[in-house]
């Protein structure tokens, strides 16, 4: 086996995560960031780092079961303006592992 395959089978052995939303009466399946998907968040995060929160949890939260994207991009707006930004907020920072998209752009 090659290193580039060790390292793939590495990441796909990554544990994927259930959060908890109890405000929402719903919890979400999350898995692991990959490389691609953060720096399109921290990019995001350099024009509106609650732009780029708010396209986290589109891209990150599943359905309980796991089986499909628990958000649309069309939900986008309603995250945006008609969310508890308390929770938005908890809620990325559990998909992240409590580092925030700025803490991330410090390293």
């Amino acid at each position: 086996m090659s290193v580039i395959d060790k390292a793939i089978q590495h990441f796909a052995l990554q544990d994927s995560k259930t959060i908890h939303v109890p405000e929402w009466n719903t919890a979400f399946v999350v898995k692991p960031l990959n490389l691609d998907e953060q720096r399109r968040l921290w990019e995001k995060s350099k024009v509106s780092e609650i732009d780029a929160i708010v396209d986290l949890i589109i891209m990150k939260c599943l359905t309980e079961d796991g089986s499909k994207k628990a958000f649309k991009l069309e939900d986008r707006k309603k995250l945006l303006t008609e969310c508890d930004p308390v929770v938005i907020s908890r809620l990325a920072k559990e998909i992240t592992g409590d580092t925030s998209i700025a803490e991330e752009k410090k390293t």
